[in-house]
């Protein structure tokens, strides 16, 4: 059902009954869409609009992001059938970090241990799924999951970083300072590691002022700044006077509303999941038939480029990138073929295509067969 600036539909996929709605703001003069699960708010999405946006624009945005929106889940299950019948353990743990991302934690749940079913030392699958019950707050579930992955992997900074955090939710302030050191000896520049100690000693001074097994308040205090300010210039998303006013008013010891405006802050950069345009990207191209889809590839570049400015420290960001633009030389060795093989029909008799063709077709194996090593 539709009105000049707002649009809400209903989809069903078995059971499942989902929701969505996209409206214009016009105050902020953008669009907003959201999706929801029996009740639960599961993705949201925006767009603004230029200054001299018209209603028909407006209504045009609207039912593009609508859309947008629907076709996600629509083809996010539809992925989910295909992995389902290949059991691909790399795809599973793929499709758990969007469901995650979506807050379809249940989905994301069952993706990630039938990832772990596959592939017992499959420590991201492990480390996703600790990130599920975080997330769920079952603490005790993610302690168990991480300390059998650390046991395998005791040299991965991630892996402490969100033992902290789990131990962080059972109010084990000791412990958690622990983990979160630990994360930080093994990786100094882990931003989000500094970002959580300096929360775990924050939530310490609002949480437990006086305690016999922690270091006295003003050097709790003093720590806190101390990681706040190295996460700051770390972290780019961070770089804003909103989190800088939270560390004033760290130094000012007005704990509890500098904690509680952190925690605002810390639910948009508090977990450091593979990137979700890889994984989207990765899928569709495997299992979507986005495979030869030149504008896909070219949006999916652009797109990595704008998370490579953003997290310039992250070496995935730039490893995702280099096997992007070997999709894309794939793509214009497959025009090369067809153009070589078009020359061919129009004249049998051109000997410089027909060698150019044969050339190419040999040499072009070795690009192919890399290719597919590298998403296995």
């Amino acid at each position: 059902m539709m009105d000049a600036l707002g649009l809400n539909e209903t989809l069903l996929l078995g059971s499942r009954k989902f929701y969505f709605e996209t409206n214009y703001l016009e105050e902020e003069n953008r669009v907003v869409a959201h999706s929801f699960e029996d009740g639960v708010a599961l993705d949201s999405r925006e767009r603004r609009l230029s200054p001299d946006a018209d209603e028909k624009d407006i209504q045009n945005t609207v039912k593009v992001l609508q859309r947008e929106s629907i076709r996600e889940i629509e083809v996010l299950f539809y992925i989910q059938k295909k992995v389902w019948r290949k059991r691909h353990a790399l795809s599973y743990n793929k499709l758990g970090v969007i469901f995650l991302k979506k807050n379809l934690i249940k989905d994301a749940q069952k993706n990630l241990q039938e990832a772990i079913a596959i592939d017992e030392n499959f420590i991201d699958a492990h480390k996703n799924l600790a990130v599920c019950f975080i997330h769920s707050q079952q603490f005790d579930r993610a302690l168990k999951v991480l300390e059998k992955a650390i046991e395998k992997r005791p040299d991965l900074p991630d892996l402490y970083n969100y033992k902290g955090v789990a131990l962080l939710g059972e109010k084990n302030f000791i412990d958690s300072v622990q983990a979160f050191e630990k994360a930080l000896s093994l990786n100094e520049n882990f931003s989000l590691a500094h970002l959580n100690l300096g929360l775990a000693y924050l939530t310490g001074l609002v949480e437990s002022p006086v305690h016999p097994q922690l270091l006295p308040l003003e050097e709790r205090q003093k720590k806190s700044i101390e990681h706040l300010r190295i996460a700051f210039e770390l972290k780019k998303e961070l770089q804003t006077p909103e989190y800088s006013a939270i560390v004033q008013k760290v130094e000012n010891s007005q704990f509890r509303e500098a904690l509680d405006e952190l925690l605002e802050i810390h639910k948009n950069v508090a977990f450091s999941l593979n990137s979700v345009l890889e994984n989207e990207f990765y899928l569709n191209f495997m299992f979507g038939g986005k495979s030869k889809d030149e504008g896909a590839v070219a949006n999916y570049i652009e797109g990595l480029k704008e998370e490579i400015a953003l997290h310039p420290r992250y070496p995935d960001l730039y490893n995702h990138l280099g096997v992007a633009y070997l999709i894309q030389c794939r793509n214009l060795f497959l025009r090369a073929l067809g153009e070589f093989r078009r020359a061919i029909k129009l004249n049998p008799e051109y000997k410089q295509a027909r060698k150019n063709l044969k050339l190419a077709e040999n040499e072009g194996k070795g690009l192919l067969i890399l290719l597919r090593a590298l998403l296995k």
